[in-house]
């Protein structure tokens, strides 16, 4: 726990000076005066403030943490030190709930709208082993899923019921789920009394459907304006000109070639639809290349990612050198591995467990 905090407060240092700096400048009268100019600060600083009081709340709970280990060490009276023992175990819990609330607000960018992962789980071997672990990893997403509120689906799988089993392809969908368990792919590996096993796993987004693309309503703004072009007294006084901004791409088209707004409007919409399909089919195509290239480096067992030990009782990352129980690992409590990857991303390769 206490080089996960390292972590955080060492990610987030740069927001901290950042912050600093803004706060200086928005007071800054010259600053003041350009009134555009301090709107951009000031938006960029109500961004950080969060992440900003989330830190300061963290350095704060430390350092009494530190001083309440300091007094237990010193402590010779057997009741002052259950007092003091109880009140670092209250500050530990307030640490991780605040490290979590943290956390959220780092990876809230990455976390998109709807997502669906489509995980497929493959033992690597005949072992026992293995079989149990391609089990034991079903359950643990199924456990994921049901912690996040997502929704979970076994598509395909053998033997679901036996405690074993050889190959399962299940679907997680909700906000981030395809960002957050992306990097669950690799061979997971498990030691136990038994031997060892291993298990490929593959995690990609699943492909929009070649269907018609629907626009929503509530997904475009249409504005109205005066044509520009040649076209006479009719495109000079009457707003024929149709403009369509589709919200959520930030695709804009527009359409004043003909004299009827019913008209524009119509080969605009056509035109936002074949924008949007174009995007759509490239998104699919970056997701098929995607896939393919994780299953390759997968069935070539170029990089296992986790280490199982049933006789310690521990799962490791070995990327990132966290650890955590294995009986909360099975639970679904694969968060901590997660989390530490995207935050080991954003400070740049510092590795910490939680």
């Amino acid at each position: 726990m206490t080089d996960f905090i390292a972590g955080l407060l060492a990610v987030t240092a740069g927001a901290q000076e950042r912050y600093d700096e803004l706060s200086g400048l928005i007071a800054a009268p010259e600053i003041i005066a350009h009134n555009s100019y301090w709107r951009t600060l000031a938006a960029e600083a109500l961004v950080l403030e969060p992440i900003v009081k989330k830190r300061e709340q963290i350095k704060k709970l430390s350092k009494e943490r530190e001083i309440c280990l300091a007094e237990l060490s010193a402590a010779q009276d057997a009741e002052m030190r259950r007092l003091i023992e109880a009140e670092e175990r209250g500050l530990c819990a307030r640490l991780q709930s605040e490290a979590a609330a943290l956390r959220l607000l780092l990876i809230a960018d990455k976390i998109k709208a709807a997502e669906t992962a489509v995980i497929e789980i493959k033992t690597a071997d005949a072992s026992a082993t293995a079989a149990e672990l391609a089990f034991l990893l079903c359950k643990a997403y199924a456990g994921y899923a049901k912690n996040n509120s997502y929704d979970f689906l076994v598509d395909e799988s053998d033997s679901p019921d036996t405690g074993k089993m050889n190959f399962a392809l299940i679907k997680i969908s909700g906000a981030g789920a395809y960002t957050r368990l992306k990097n669950e792919s690799g061979v997971h590996r498990m030691i136990s009394a038994a031997g060892s096993g291993e298990v490929f796993v593959w995690v990609c987004a699943e492909a929009d459907d070649d269907g018609e693309i629907v626009i929503n309503d509530k997904d475009i703004r249409i504005d109205l304006f005066h044509s520009g072009g040649a076209g006479g007294q009719n495109i000079n006084k009457v707003e024929t000109a149709v403009r369509i901004t589709h919200k959520p791409s930030g695709i804009v088209v527009v359409c004043q070639d003909e004299r009827s707004q019913l008209k524009n409007k119509e080969r605009a919409m056509q035109t936002l639809k074949a924008k949007l399909s174009a995007v759509q089919k490239k998104r699919r195509g970056e997701i098929l290349a995607e896939e393919r290239r994780q299953k390759k480096a997968v069935l070539n067992k170029k990089f296992t990612i986790r280490l199982y030990n049933q006789i310690t009782g521990e799962a490791a990352d070995i990327e990132t050198g966290a650890v955590l129980p294995l009986d909360k690992v099975f639970k679904g409590g694969i968060d901590g591995f997660i989390d530490v990857r995207i935050l080991r991303n954003q400070s740049g390769g510092t590795a910490w467990t939680s």
